[in-house]
């Protein structure tokens, strides 16, 4: 089943007065990169001792647990400074499953349910099943599609200090079809998951995270910190910020920031990345297409090395 798992309140304040609809979306898992891990085959890998299906989620429950992004996604927004792009990009378009969300709390017996965020915008319920027979790191998954025979599992892959978790779907004769890689975001410990505190960390810290100097459009001097936290220091009124990542829906035809998005002024930057030097705009709103559009540069910023 589908349903939103984003949050709007990062959507200009203009967009509320619309009355728009979100387009139901065929229940389809479109194909991603495969990233950096290796398709595998819904067979056991390597000999193991039965293990119950407690002993399963001890043991999976604290890899898997938490807030992952599509990898292949992640790459894109690295290489072009921008999420609206990256994931216009990504393979599957539209439906391209960008994120999932596996809470611990969720287990109920041998299953548990968790979020597949499809392309930052909606989101479909899948179920982990905590059952023996395809290996000591793969264990299979339950997702309703409109792909009747299709089977799924989930893989968890430990590198270094990195791990990954991969999703394989399988054609009614096991024939591999699509693999998709995700990353881990950082949570502080005790926090429960969240998708948009674990998304909104992992683009901040790809994306924005450093130190800056930079001037305003007077030539003002000013020195500016952004956090992968969401805490901003140096930009005046500002002390949170937040990036857009949905762009389904009126005026998200920018990539923006929203600064100080929970209070009730929030303000709105459009910005572009060169090298190190980020410039922030204004952002004004076209009531006739219903689109963004960059306005006056506010600062020209240079991150420090």
């Amino acid at each position: 089943m589908k349903r939103s798992v984003f949050p709007s309140w990062s959507a200009p304040l203009c967009a509320l007065l619309m009355l728009a609809a979100c387009q139901s979306r065929p229940d389809r898992i479109n194909s991603g990169a495969a990233g950096d891990a290796p398709p595998e085959k819904p067979a056991a890998d390597g000999p193991t001792v039965a293990e119950s299906s407690q002993q399963l989620a001890g043991r999976f429950l604290p890899i898997v647990g938490g807030v992952w992004l599509n990898a292949d996604y992640l790459d894109r927004v690295g290489r072009t400074r921008s999420p609206r792009r990256a994931l216009a990009d990504m393979p599957g378009g539209a439906h391209a499953p960008t994120a999932l969300l596996l809470n611990p709390a969720e287990r109920q017996a041998d299953t548990l349910q968790f979020l597949l965020g499809i392309d930052n915008h909606e989101g479909m319920t899948a179920t982990l099943l905590f059952r023996p027979g395809l290996g000591t790191t793969t264990l299979p998954v339950r997702i309703s599609t409109n792909e009747p025979g299709m089977s799924h599992t989930l893989r968890y892959q430990l590198l270094g200090q990195d791990t990954l978790l991969v999703l394989n779907s399988y054609t009614r004769r096991g024939k591999l079809l699509r693999t998709n890689t995700y990353r881990k975001a950082a949570i502080p410990r005790g926090k429960a998951p969240e998708l948009d505190y674990g998304t909104q960390w992992m683009l901040r810290q790809r994306l924005f995270a450093g130190r800056y100097r930079g001037v305003d459009s007077l030539a003002r001097p000013y020195s500016v910190r952004f956090d992968a936290t969401g805490q901003v220091s140096g930009l005046p009124g500002a002390r949170t910020y937040a990036v857009q990542y949905d762009f389904t829906g009126p005026y998200l035809n920018l990539d923006y920031l929203t600064l100080n998005a929970a209070s009730k002024q929030p303000r709105q930057l459009t910005y572009r990345f060169h090298g190190d030097t980020l410039r922030l705009y204004r952002v004004q709103e076209d009531t006739s297409t219903f689109e963004l559009r960059p306005g006056a540069l506010r600062y020209t910023l240079i991150r420090q090395r």
